[in-house]
């Protein structure tokens, strides 16, 4: 699943950002803001009357007839997402208007809605657009998504087949249409990549021995093993902590079914979570500078949290959930036994699973008439869990993690919460709003308050109505909002990142670690 419309694991995202490009890359700045640069366009586009007109990295086709890149590449590429505007690729599609080309090598993009900073919904990934809708293929075609090619920096050369006892590894070279350009000469400075099936590795023999360059989602308590005193690394490694985070972990809530669609069943589930208590016994391993609880539904250093005396409110209150767990119970047949699943190949989900069950069935084993909630664990394979929750809807609580696709985080809680994106394969895993849900005055308010967010530029009556939305989605508990974890990455000491034109390397922990190879095509190995 390699293609930009078909990834969903981590290291298919990475396969996406060392394949393909977007007009405008973001590259990720010391202060903690965000810059763009050109990728599959030349320059930074110009301001023209109603949109942002580019000039393109134009090629043609190599004498093996494999696809070239031009304009109505750019056309295509936004048709095709057209055709699936209900999933995370479509995300930008609401700014943005029907491009036009200007010639072979230039293209115009119409934004059809103001947005703070137009670059941010630039920066989608280009699709051979042409040659797919010459062979007939969506943007999700699955054979695409397999054996993929694009403009970035890499193109895939091999990969082994499953099973074995060894690692699995997919091999990555330099592409050589990506360094025609005077601006890009010589680049990629590396030649090789290989992701390696990391569940079959011992990383520190591996970072010993030269073989392992970079490890992401180190838990906390493995840093030790890679520096400090007691690792045996020597100074070899270090681990570094993400700065652009954009990572939180929820309980998805599937309002497809008639139970969870009761309001007091979700607040009372949500009110119920010690989430403080969780993150100490089962993340933080004695570091308590590490993790965040969330307060609602955006991250927990977001803008447009509430500030000021106060500031945003606990989410847990177990007096409350109680009261609202019984409301529930005592209504006429409700259904006691829910199923949370969760991925059984993280120990840590795991176990935090198991506390969350623990936490919720304490507040009704006195229940009256004997009605208690019973929460029952399914462990189901990180892709499987996927399948369930985002393909087929086919769950009643599930932890999972949800990626904000930028640092406008309202605009992506209302793509998350988009009715018209409650179908299968759409980005509103919880269906809310969706068709038979029986949404109440609340949640249709909160829908429409979410959808008002776009047609707002101006960021401090923006930071006002999003904070308001926030506030209103703790009351309608679409989804369980539960914790931010700091992602930490063990990097080799001979792994040096650049970003932009910078003359000296940058701290890795700048990248953001669900696409990790951020201007991939500047790093050196030493």
């Amino acid at each position: 699943n390699m293609s930009p419309a078909t990834a969903r694991l981590d290291s298919e995202k990475q396969v996406v950002d060392l394949v393909f490009e977007g007009l405008l890359e973001e590259i990720p700045d010391g202060t903690g803001a965000v810059r763009y640069r050109p990728a599959a366009a030349l320059g930074l586009p110009a301001a023209v009357p109603g949109g942002r007109e580019f000039a393109l990295r134009a090629f043609d086709r190599d004498p093996s007839g494999r696809p070239g890149f031009d304009s109505h590449d750019v056309v295509a590429t936004v048709k095709l997402l057209r055709d699936r505007a209900d999933t995370w690729p479509g995300y930008a599609l609401p700014w943005l208007g029907g491009p036009a080309p200007r010639d072979n090598s230039a293209v115009r993009v119409p934004l059809a809605l103001g947005h703070p900073d137009p670059r941010a919904v630039l920066t989608f990934k280009m699709l051979p657009g042409r040659w797919m809708a010459e062979n007939g293929k969506t943007a999700d075609d699955g054979a695409f998504a397999e054996k993929p090619f694009g403009t970035g920096p890499f193109k895939l050369y091999s990969s082994s087949p499953p099973g074995g006892k060894a690692p699995r590894e997919m091999v990555f070279i330099d592409n050589p249409a990506y360094g025609r350009w005077r601006d890009r000469a010589g680049l990629p400075y590396l030649r090789e990549i290989r992701l390696v099936e990391a569940s079959k590795l011992d990383p520190v023999e591996a970072f010993r021995t030269d073989k392992l360059h970079v490890l992401p989602d180190v838990p906390t308590g493995d840093i030790p093993k890679f520096e400090g005193p007691a690792s045996p690394l020597g100074g070899r490694v270090q681990v570094v902590t993400a700065q652009a985070n954009r990572r939180v972990h929820v309980l998805a809530v599937n309002l497809q079914r008639s139970y969870l669609q009761s309001k007091p069943l979700r607040q009372g589930l949500s009110m119920a979570l010690d989430r403080e208590d969780i993150l100490r016994e089962v993340f933080r391993a004695g570091r308590p500078e590490f993790h965040r609880a969330m307060t609602g539904p955006y991250p927990p250093t977001s803008w447009a949290n509430p500030k000021g005396p106060g500031g945003a409110p606990q989410l847990v209150n177990r007096d409350l959930a109680v009261a609202r767990l019984k409301a529930y119970l005592s209504g006429t047949a409700p259904k006691t036994d829910l199923e949370l699943a969760f991925p059984k190949d993280d120990p840590r989900a795991e176990e935090a699973c198991r506390r969350i069950k623990a936490q919720i069935e304490g507040l009704t084993k006195d229940a009256v008439e004997g009605r208690k909630i019973t929460i029952n664990l399914n462990g189901v394979s990180t892709p499987d869990l996927y399948r369930l929750v985002e393909g087929e809807h086919r769950y009643d609580l599930a932890y999972v993690p949800f990626d904000y696709p930028d640092d406008w985080h309202p605009y992506g809680l209302g793509a998350a919460l988009d009715s018209a994106a409650a179908t299968r394969g759409g980005r509103n895993w919880f269906s809310f709003l969706g068709h038979g849900t029986n949404p109440d005055d609340q949640d249709q308010r909160l829908g429409q308050m979410l959808n008002e967010l776009r047609g707002y530029r101006d960021v401090g009556e923006l930071t006002r109505r999003a904070i308001e939305a926030g506030k209103l989605f703790n009351e309608c508990v679409p989804f369980v909002p539960l914790w931010q974890l700091d992602r930490h990455t063990a990097v080799h000491t001979g792994l040096k990142v650049y970003f932009d034109d910078s003359t000296e390397p940058v701290n890795p922990k700048w990248l953001n670690p669900t696409t990790l190879f951020q201007n991939v095509a500047r790093w050196r190995l030493e």
